[in-house]
């Protein structure tokens, strides 16, 4: 099992990118996953080595009861939740596809969650704990599937962090070496049992991580604040000085 990179719960070590300038963070502190429902003995075993102190849960409550993380000794937990209840496309709180007759408008779900408040004040919360220079050990976020809450939250940390966006796009679609795979058992099961293959589709792409939904969360953010820098230091409260410091801290040239 690979400390860096875990397909299976869409966890990586964001120490496998280098930003515009040649620098990467250090290994072994900064992390996003999807849920930490029910690991496994070895998951367990592997999460416990890296020692993380602060784990950011984006989920909403009923998601978060519905399948609670597993406690990691030592670990501090923080609840941040995007979106105040269930949102057919972004949560996963055990809700069937069988409820809903079309499939979710994932660019304009994308939308909102750069601007509603909850959202923005839950992205701001996570980026000022990351970026806390009192801060100490390793950090994990995560929403459930660790793509689209949890990737939007890591949006802002690389582009604060002077990666470029074909990297930023790189890391987010990851999620699909993970995500894809549900997305096909869903759409085989929804064709099967409900013989609707729109909707079969629908779910099937709202489950990918795609450039249209990340796009769209972008031209968003350029439209309403006046690009990714004025929400970063205007909206989320990341200063220059902050990132500097961070920087200084957390950064090697490779």
């Amino acid at each position: 099992m690979d400390n860096r990179q875990y397909t299976k719960r869409n966890f990586r070590d964001l120490s496998i990118y280098t930003n515009e300038e040649g620098y990467s963070l250090k290994e072994g502190l900064f992390f996003r996953s999807g849920k930490l429902y029910k690991l496994s003995k070895k998951e367990l075993e592997l999460f416990n080595d890296l020692q993380i102190k602060t784990i950011l849960d984006f989920r909403t409550p009923g998601e978060q009861e519905n399948k609670p993380d597993t406690v990691l000794p030592g670990a501090s937990c923080h609840t941040l939740p995007l979106v105040e209840s269930e949102m057919f496309g972004i949560t996963h709180e055990g809700k069937k596809p069988a409820r809903y007759s079309r499939p979710p408008n994932m660019p304009s779900l994308y939308r909102k969650l750069v601007t509603a408040d909850i959202a923005v004040n839950a992205i701001k919360g996570a980026l000022q704990m990351i970026f806390d220079p009192n801060r100490e050990g390793p950090i994990l976020w995560h929403c459930t599937e660790g793509k689209d809450r949890a990737g939007l939250v890591t949006v802002m940390f690389l582009y604060a962090l002077g990666y470029s966006l074909d990297t930023i796009y790189e890391d987010y679609q990851k999620t699909n070496a993970s995500s894809e795979p549900k997305g096909k058992r869903y759409r085989a099961l929804i064709r099967v049992f409900m013989f609707n293959n729109k909707l079969a589709q629908g779910v099937y792409q709202a489950m990918l991580a795609s450039k249209e939904y990340l796009d769209a969360a972008i031209d968003e953010i350029n439209k309403v604040y006046g690009g990714l820098s004025q929400f970063l230091h205007n909206q989320l409260g990341i200063t220059q000085e902050m990132i500097d410091i961070f920087k200084a801290k957390y950064m090697v040239k490779k």
